[in-house]
């Protein structure tokens, strides 16, 4: 008898990945010799070696069976009490949808490494996991930065190592943390991470992918939840039988730190709110999407929801230390030195924060919290705005970076709301302390030279009554005898430029990070541009910085004798590091108003240096297009052309 062809879709995150495995595997043992089953997924990476599924590259032929497997009535069953986890309600989709009975027969997802696979990424070491960061979709999710820093560093004290691992991406944010290994965006694949995750003693996440993984593994996991989802429909833990009488119970389980039952707005459900306030970046711009409690950091800039300010680090590593307190993980020893005490302002009151599965009640402090209404959306026809600070001191300080960025502004023309836009975004977004600013005025009005002069953060400016051209100045702003540049990077902003992401400079701060070992030194939005005449390329060859290194072949990476394109970074936004531009004098004396960029891309690369593709779709800094006003001011023929 052939067997049905049974499809199975659910294109989301990683974590829902990881859970439809477990529903595979379920139909196949329910109903072995009946299926072959074919998944269509956004993590195919799940399904490799995978003995009961497959992924879907090609419509199967025969008889099949198309079903897409969904969860949204099973938060609102979740939320009106029925004790159901996420796992089972796969299962049961599944069974309504298609007739057949399914429940869990273990509860957990299920993944294949092979045996090249398993061998352990970091061996010898013990280690735990942490997820420090969150995606700008769910920033209900997010936890304070410095109560991850905490953390880590308290464990640190207690004898425990940390890997910091996460994901760079347009909507993942991950500050990196000191003292602690880092991984992020080093692992080359979801497999990787599994091996991370399957070798590890423990993980420390919000609700994420990870303690899914950790789950498939058996592993301890901390998960700081808050108040956002029920714990019975994420928490993988006995006490609410939520998966389901027939499943096997959960062998190690996780401390679901939560507020359910604490705060007004979590009173006997989770409130599936998606973010604290506004990012105003055309996604859930409604309020019922808001966070009811917004608690405001330090700076007044920086938000999380108060039912995640509630958990402190002091829970966590509590959570942490109790799989070794009852036997669940080997002893780790003494500390080397005891941890200091920690000094708290306020003294710890009701109400409590009580962890799933191990029933301790953690107590939390209130009077410390600002609570502060939900911010009000802007104006339809502006571009958006940024409203938070969520940048980590972590990042910048880095070797590589220096704690400092050196950003330079060029203003030009009778355009003063245009100027004052693009400065606004980078002082309130940028810490002072990290700022080394230097505008650029070309024939700009008054007005916009009076507010230059109050910026803070101001360096220095460079005023040209007439239009001194961009590059030239450019030069003059780079080479200031009086203001040499000590920073490590430069951050280069036209004036028609805003940043439009709270954590552009952090997601900056980690790509430089992450990249810098692989030789780039150039990050912005990559172009190409091809030298079309046979004199352009001479006028290239002919310069003081030319090395000798071959252009690239036309829409390739490969440098050859004959190649005639050059990669480069489009020149209203860039970073580049500041060795780099002294090795190769950018920019070139010959550029007036236009092709520095273009020049720029190729002395980058004539010193043996990359560049790295950032800020994709203008997701981080945005600018219009010269249809909608950008790229003012006249227009030169580039110079290899003349």
């Amino acid at each position: 008898m052939a067997l049905t062809s049974l499809i199975l879709r659910h294109c989301f995150g990683l974590g829902d990945s990881v859970l439809l495995s477990a529903l595979t595997r379920d139909i196949q043992l329910r109903y072995p010799g009946r299926f072959n089953i074919f998944v269509d997924c956004h993590f195919r990476e799940v399904f490799v070696d995978h003995p009961y599924a497959r992924p879907l590259l090609k419509p199967p032929t025969g008889p099949t069976l198309d079903l897409s497997i969904r969860y949204r009535d099973g938060i609102k069953a979740s939320g009106r009490g029925q004790h159901i986890h996420m796992l089972a309600w796969y299962h049961l989709d599944f069974a309504n949808k298609s007739g057949l009975a399914l429940s869990p027969t273990s509860p957990k997802g299920c993944l294949h490494l092979n045996p090249e696979e398993s061998m352990s990424i970091m061996p010898g070491q013990r280690y735990w996991v942490m997820m420090a960061g969150g995606k700008t979709d769910i920033t209900n999710k997010w936890w304070w930065t410095r109560n991850w820093q905490e953390t880590a560093d308290r464990l640190k004290d207690n004898g425990i190592t940390v890997v910091q691992a996460g994901v760079l991406h347009r909507e993942h944010r991950h500050p990196l943390l000191r003292g602690v290994i880092n991984t992020v965006n080093q692992l080359h694949s979801p497999r990787q991470f599994f091996n991370l995750i399957q070798h590890a003693e423990g993980v420390i996440c919000p609700v994420t992918a990870a303690m899914h993984v950790a789950a498939v593994y058996d592993k301890p996991c901390v998960v700081i939840s808050g108040g956002r989802e029920e714990p019975w429909w994420e928490a993988y833990v006995n006490c609410y039988k939520a998966f389901g009488s027939e499943c096997a119970p959960v062998k190690t389980e996780h401390r679901f730190l939560h507020t359910i039952g604490q705060l007004q707005c979590c009173q006997s459900k989770g409130c599936w709110k998606h973010r604290t306030v506004m990012l105003h970046d055309g996604r859930r711009q409604y309020d019922s999407s808001l966070c009811r409690l917004p608690v405001a950091g330090g700076d007044g800039k920086t938000f999380i929801a108060a039912c995640m300010d509630a958990i402190k680090p002091e829970h966590v590593v509590e959570a942490v230390m109790s799989y070794y307190e009852r036997g669940e993980i080997p002893p780790i020893g003494q500390p080397a030195t005891p941890p200091e005490p920690v000094t708290r302002e306020v003294t710890p009151v009701t109400p409590e924060v009580t962890i799933a599965g191990d029933h301790k009640e953690y107590r939390f402090a209130r009077s410390d919290m600002r609570v502060i209404p939900p911010m009000f959306p802007p104006e339809a026809d502006e571009p958006a705005k940024v409203v938070l600070n969520s940048n980590s001191p972590a990042y910048i300080d880095h070797p590589y970076i220096g704690g400092k960025f050196t950003v330079c502004v060029m203003c030009y023309g009778d355009h003063f709301d245009i100027a004052k836009k693009c400065l606004d975004s980078i002082v309130s977004t940028l810490p002072l302390q990290h700022l080394d600013l230097r505008v650029g005025l070309n024939a700009v009005c008054d007005q916009t030279l009076a507010y230059v002069q109050r910026m803070p953060g101001l360096t220095a400016s460079y005023h040209r009554p007439m239009n001194d051209k961009k590059y030239p100045l450019m030069r003059k702003m780079f080479n200031d005898p009086d203001h040499p540049i000590t920073s490590e990077y430069i951050v280069w902003f036209d004036d028609d430029t805003q940043v439009v992401d709270v954590g552009m400079w952090s997601q900056l701060c980690q790509t430089i990070v992450a990249n810098h070992a692989h030789g780039v030194r150039m990050l912005g939005s990559i172009f190409s541009h091809t030298l079309s005449k046979p004199t352009a390329r001479s006028w290239y060859t002919r310069s003081r910085w030319w090395r000798n290194r071959y252009l690239r072949v036309r829409g390739t990476q490969t440098e050859a004798p004959n190649g005639d394109t050059i990669q480069f970074v489009s020149g209203w936004f860039w970073a580049l590091a500041t060795h780099t531009m002294r090795e190769a004098a950018i920019p070139d004396e010959r550029i007036g108003n236009n092709g520095g960029d273009i020049c720029i891309g190729e002395q980058v690369h004539q010193m043996g240096y990359k560049i790295k593709q950032f800020n994709n779709n203008k997701s981080l800094v945005w600018t219009p297009t010269r249809e909608n006003g950008g790229r003012r001011g006249p227009i030169d023929v580039f110079p290899w052309l003349m």
